[in-house]
C-alpha cells in the first residue's frame, strides 16, 4: 500500500529537529570523524570479534600477569561500555537516516510522476493547438534530449 505524503515541515519545527541533531553533537564532543583512508586502514571490531575482545578483557581481569603493561584493563572496560552504547545508538540513527532516505525517495516518486504527468498534458494541448504551450513542450523536452555521442561505443579502428 502506497503512503501518500503531505507534510508541510515548518521552518519553526524543522529548526528544533536542527538543534535536537546539533545538541547530539555537544553532548557528545568525543566523536570523530575518520577521512574514508583512516577508515581503511584501521583494524576494527566488529560484532564477530567483540567476543574476543570481552573475553581477553575477562581473562585479563581474572589474572593481571597476563595484561601487558601497556595494557590498561580498566579503560578496556570503560571504552566496552562506550562502544556497546554506540553501537546501539548508531543503530538507531542509522535507522532514521534510512526513514529519512526512504520517505525522500517516496516524494521524490510522488514529484516525479506528477512532472511526467504535467508534461505528458502539455504535449496533448501542444498537439491540440493550445496556445502558447510549444514553448513549455520545447523547454521540458530538453530535459530528455539524449546525446548519443556520450553513450554509443567509440567505433573500433583496425
Amino acid at each position: 500500500m502506497e503512503k501518500k505524503i503531505s507534510i508541510d515541515l515548518s521552518d519553526d519545527r524543522l529548526q528544533k529537529v536542527w538543534d535536537k541533531v546539533n545538541g547530539i553533537k555537544q553532548e557528545m564532543p568525543f566523536l570523530i570523524d575518520m577521512s574514508p583512508q583512516e577508515r581503511r586502514t584501521r583494524s576494527v571490531m566488529n560484532s564477530a570479534r567483540k567476543p574476543f575482545v570481552e573475553k581477553t578483557i575477562a581473562y585479563g581481569e581474572k589474572d593481571p600477569r597476563i595484561v601487558p603493561n601497556y595494557v590498561n584493563i580498566d579503560e578496556m572496560k570503560k571504552n566496552m561500555k562506550l562502544y556497546k552504547q554506540l553501537e546501539e545508538l548508531g543503530a538507531e540513527t542509522k535507522r532514521i537516516g534510512e526513514m529519512l532516505s526512504d520517505t525522500g525517495a517516496a516524494i521524490g516518486e510522488s514529484l516525479w510522476t506528477g512532472g511526467l504527468s504535467i508534461y505528458d498534458s502539455s504535449k496533448m494541448a501542444s498537439r491540440n493547438g493550445v496556445p502558447g504551450i510549444d514553448s513549455v513542450v520545447n523547454d521540458l523536452k530538453a530535459f530528455f534530449a539524449w546525446d548519443r555521442s556520450k553513450h554509443e561505443p567509440e567505433p573500433e579502428t583496425e
